[in-house]
């Protein structure tokens, strides 16, 4: 860290635990691993939390025994504005994951949970689950992360109380990519995020949300690659192309076959062809 955050947690007698930065994943996985407490709670240094509300989350997770509680949360602007951008929770009763999302989220699970911030978790539950963040990407790496935790729970509840505000920041990690995406971060966000996408569906082959994870995953590639590639420079497409090569091409092949099934608009899988046949050129050079 380079905001004296590590001095200021010693001001406050916190455990700190030193490591190099490799991404929040790391960092969140080594708290899990670290923790002494029964309860985690995943926040970020430059965002605020609810001082108010937090005993009372707390009180409602333990009362109920529960794997997970959701929360609300705030966006705020850096100049405190509220952009109203996060989807919000009622009260809701104690049920297994399945039902929960049946109730809350139905098909769009994927894309209106918010961030791990709104999250409080039962540390054994994670443990015992073996529920850690993707450590081979540092962006979208919650994208499944979430999913994971609320529909493998057996208690989940939700809560109307806001716990957070998410202050969305020019320097922070999400708004450094508004104007260029960087070449690995493209590939992070479409290729490597849909793998996980796609093996979580595999993994959920008996549940009713198998395909939602399928369509989520193909939206990575097709609706969010092309744009990616318009909001870079032409230096990092060059580069782009040229770090695909180094991915596993028994991957790529299994996650195309996948698409095929998923694919109705012919232009849709044109325009896939020609970034694939990026990808094999490429390879076979």
């Amino acid at each position: 860290s380079t905001d004296k955050s590590a001095e200021i947690c010693k001001k406050y007698d916190c455990r700190v635990i030193r490591q190099n930065n490799n991404g929040v994943s790391f960092a969140r996985n080594a708290g899990i691993n670290a923790a002494n407490g029964q309860w985690l709670w995943f926040v970020d240094a430059d965002d605020t939390v609810e001082p108010n509300n937090i005993c009372a989350l707390l009180d409602l997770s333990l009362v109920n025994e529960l794997d997970v509680l959701l929360f609300n949360y705030s966006d705020l602007s850096e100049d405190g504005e509220n952009l109203n951008k996060g989807s919000s929770f009622d009260n809701s009763g104690i049920m297994n994951g399945i039902d929960f999302v049946d109730n809350t989220f139905g098909d769009s699970i994927v894309y209106h949970m918010g961030y791990p911030v709104r999250f409080l978790c039962r540390r054994d539950y994670l443990i015992n689950k073996n529920i850690f963040f993707p450590e081979n990407i540092r962006y979208g790496e919650d994208t499944v992360w979430m999913p994971k935790i609320i529909l493998k729970a057996n208690r989940i509840q939700s809560s109307h109380m806001i716990g957070y505000y998410y202050w969305h920041r020019k320097s922070s990690t999400c708004g450094q990519f508004d104007n260029i995406y960087p070449a690995r971060t493209i590939i992070e966000r479409c290729f490597c995020t849909s793998r996980l996408l796609f093996d979580f569906a595999a993994e959920l082959s008996i549940s009713k949300y198998s395909n939602v994870f399928c369509l989520a995953a193909k939206t990575m590639y097709i609706n969010r690659l092309p744009l990616y590639l318009c909001r870079t420079t032409k230096d990092e497409r060059k580069l782009f192309y040229k770090k695909i090569s180094t991915l596993n091409i028994n991957d790529i092949k299994r996650d195309m076959t996948l698409l095929t099934k998923l694919l109705i608009i012919p232009c849709v899988g044109k325009y896939l062809a020609t970034i694939m046949a990026h990808f094999y050129k490429q390879i076979h050079e």
